[in-house]
């Protein structure tokens, strides 16, 4: 039975499903040390019987010493740079196989340039591997002076068999009548763009749309400078098990950040079979967005642009809004646990 260290942040839904899918099929145990969990993502997890987990805040360097050399992992796992114990632990251990995953996309800012020399010096000699969601990061892999044979990408996958069969379930019955529902899913603060998407469908709806409507999940620190509108609905944060009636619902998913490292959501709704309006900013466009496809960008914050973008989906007929999430569907199925799986297990 391979062995994993796992020194991680705040968990997320998609991530525990990876793990729980390497720990059940491919017969592996894993030491998870995570942060705990944020009081706006409030998420209940359910972990495989090969998965211990650890409360990061119940433990220090020398503990997370111990830990590794009781479990003597075939692969260390370390999510980021931003606690300097996890980066200790692997600098400490060399011997032991390890890999480096963050999401922070290249753009070539002096900041970044500076930081790759220290990465050099720091990250790359250390670890064996980088392990980034997609070709916005494997640009900052390579100038931290990975090369090609270290650096694995997809590294972040949603539940795809969940969202596989919400399309399923659902996509038969949105063909005889599209439904004209946008849906945004996340925090309510300035940088996810929620406020332009406000403003770009109030536009639209008061001038020629006023059939559609926009259903939008989560909750932040702005939630009460929300939009009050007839036709914007605010259903606060719900748990995952409860987004399906809203997948059933509506037609069309908006991610209108400013700038999202990756943005696994957008993968979730792509598998769902939704034609996608993502900002330009969003990491995961490069992976699940061909323009004019299965869906649209727009320069992130702009919000006329934003609102033509918006106006080109609202303004589709049925049969081009079934080709794009149809098209998406079939563009979603590239990353999937499985996947994930068999990359961690090649680094092993």
């Amino acid at each position: 039975m391979k062995k994993i260290l796992i020194l991680y942040t705040e968990l997320a839904g998609y991530f525990v499903t990876c793990i729980n899918h390497l720990a059940s099929k491919y017969n592996t145990h894993i030491e998870l040390v995570a942060y705990p969990k944020a009081n706006e993502a409030p998420f209940e997890f359910e972990f495989h019987e090969n998965i211990r987990v650890h409360d990061r805040s119940a433990h220090d360097l020398s503990t997370l010493q111990s830990l590794l050399e009781t479990t003597e992992p075939d692969l260390l796992y370390c999510a980021g740079w931003s606690d300097k114990d996890y980066i200790r632990i692997a600098t400490r251990n060399r011997i032991v196989n390890s890999l480096l995953g963050f999401d922070n996309q290249w753009n070539g800012s002096p900041k970044q340039q500076l930081a790759t020399v220290y990465a050099k010096w720091r990250f790359a000699p250390v670890f064996n591997y980088a392990f980034v969601p997609g070709q916005p990061q494997k640009r900052f892999a390579l100038r931290m002076g990975f090369d090609e044979s270290r650096i694995q990408m997809g590294a972040y996958s949603c539940d795809l068999e969940l969202f596989n069969g919400f399309y399923s379930k659902y996509h038969q019955t949105k063909t005889q009548s599209w439904p004209k529902r946008i849906l945004y899913t996340g925090r309510y603060i300035h940088h996810k763009g929620i406020f332009d998407l406000f403003e770009a469908f109030v536009d639209l709806v008061e001038s020629e749309f006023s059939d559609w409507e926009l259903h939008c999940l989560g909750t932040g620190e702005m939630w009460d400078d929300r939009v009050e509108h007839p036709k914007i609905h605010h259903h606060g944060f719900i748990q995952p098990s409860d987004f399906e009636k809203h997948v059933g619902q509506c037609g069309i998913f908006v991610l209108p950040s400013h700038f999202e490292p990756w943005g696994v959501v957008a993968h979730e709704f792509a598998a769902a079979g939704f034609p996608l309006l993502l900002s330009d900013k969003i990491g995961a466009g490069s992976q699940f967005l061909q323009e004019g496809i299965n869906g649209f960008s727009f320069l992130a914050g702009d919000k006329t642009d934003l609102t033509a973008k918006l106006k080109l989906l609202m303004g589709s007929d049925d049969s081009s809004l079934l080709e794009m999430a149809s098209a998406s569907h079939s563009i979603a199925q590239s990353i999937s646990p499985d996947t994930w799986s068999k990359a961690i297990l090649e680094m092993t």
